[in-house]
């Protein structure tokens, strides 16, 4: 099983980076752009495990959702790993309790990532972008999102499953752990 665990934006999030993604498609049509039903913010990529790894999985989720319900907002677009050599085009930004929620998840399942945590949607995938190109993606990105605020509530985390197929990844939701907002936890 490859696994992780990720937050689904509510539909009004995934239709306003879909009119996005719309306007884009204008500089470049070759990207690799995700599909609606493919928006997630990963909070933990777990990776290649047994089936029956999967209680001990859950059951750590499960001690890290003490956090209350908290608000994330669409605020800025980038790039990773680096404008340099770009292969995913995002939008979000730092949030502090997704990344304190990213991290506690991490150790509670012992993945090592000294990443820092961004909440972001993954707009695209891509290769060979040249820079104008890409810096022109980014500046329509970010004056797309300071026309409006977007926001939503994180009041649920997702265990995934993902499939790697020819046509592209696949995922399913093997269980959802609601944020319970009990601080000490």
């Amino acid at each position: 099983m490859r696994l992780f665990v990720a937050v689904k934006p509510p539909q009004y999030v995934i239709e306003f980076v879909e009119r996005l993604k719309a306007r884009l498609v204008s500089v470049d049509s070759g990207i690799r752009y995700v599909g609606p039903e493919n928006m997630h913010m990963t909070l933990v990529f777990i990776g290649e495990v047994d089936r029956g790894a999967l209680p001990g999985i859950e059951e750590s989720i499960g001690k890290c959702t003490y956090l209350p319900p908290f608000e994330v907002m669409l605020g800025k677009a980038g790039v990773f790993p680096s404008l340099e050599n770009p292969r995913v085009l995002w939008v979000g930004g730092y949030d502090e309790n997704f990344a304190r929620l990213s991290v506690d998840l991490r150790r509670a399942l012992g993945v090592v990532d000294d990443n820092r945590p961004i909440c972001h949607l993954t707009l695209a995938r891509m290769k060979g972008v040249g820079k104008g190109k890409l810096s022109r993606l980014v500046e329509l990105s970010n004056g797309f999102l300071k026309t409006k605020r977007i926001s939503f509530t994180v009041d649920k985390v997702l265990l995934f499953e993902s499939f790697l197929r020819k046509s592209g990844a696949e995922y399913s939701v093997i269980r959802e752990f609601k944020l319970k907002g009990e601080e000490n936890g």
